[in-house]
């Protein structure tokens, strides 16, 4: 399975009444965000995203090491706002062998469409997935909504979205 890791270090670091970015405080002698990016790195991690907002270039200068991307938050606009920096276009995870069978390659344009109605993303290969699986992330807004496509129920209780599992029809080159 591929793991790729998103770091939000875009924090200010108000509530430490500090004007240092907050992941460049220090604790048992490291910078906070060595020991996230530590942790990150020992579960095997294909690629790590650190978002910086509040003193970027100070903590790309102090955290720089090889394989690590950075994106930048500006403005910060809160933690949605945040992965879209880290995937800013809407896409579909799609089996390597799944994407043969339909002639899709790595970056294409592709409509999934169900009873409720169609979206575009573009494709994502990776053999992290089962093989008649598609999977959207479902924090994308406006035509790659997730939602688009499956029953927009909320939990009664928490109002949080449920899990979304529904038929789709692939279609590529849209």
């Amino acid at each position: 399975m591929v793991l790729n890791v998103v770091i939000m270090a875009a924090g200010k670091g108000t509530r430490m009444r500090s004007t240092r970015p907050k992941v460049l405080h220090r604790l048992a002698g490291r910078h906070l965000l060595q020991h996230v990016l530590e942790a990150a790195a020992g579960l095997g991690a294909a690629r790590i995203i650190v978002v910086t907002g509040h003193g970027a270039a100070e903590v790309e200068q102090a955290t720089g090491a090889p394989g690590l991307a950075f994106v930048r938050q500006e403005p910060q606009l809160g933690t949605a706002h945040a992965l879209m920096q880290a995937a800013p276009n809407a896409f579909v995870q799609i089996h390597p062998s799944m994407a043969l069978t339909y002639r899709i390659r790595q970056g294409e344009q592709v409509r999934l469409t169900t009873r409720r109605g169609s979206a575009t993303f573009t494709a994502e290969l990776t053999p992290a997935i089962r093989m008649d699986t598609l999977f959207v992330p479902f924090h994308f807004a406006g035509s790659g909504r997730a939602n688009l496509l499956t029953n927009p129920a909320l939990d009664p209780v928490s109002r949080m979205p449920e899990f979304k599992i529904c038929a789709v029809r692939l279609e590529k080159g849209i």
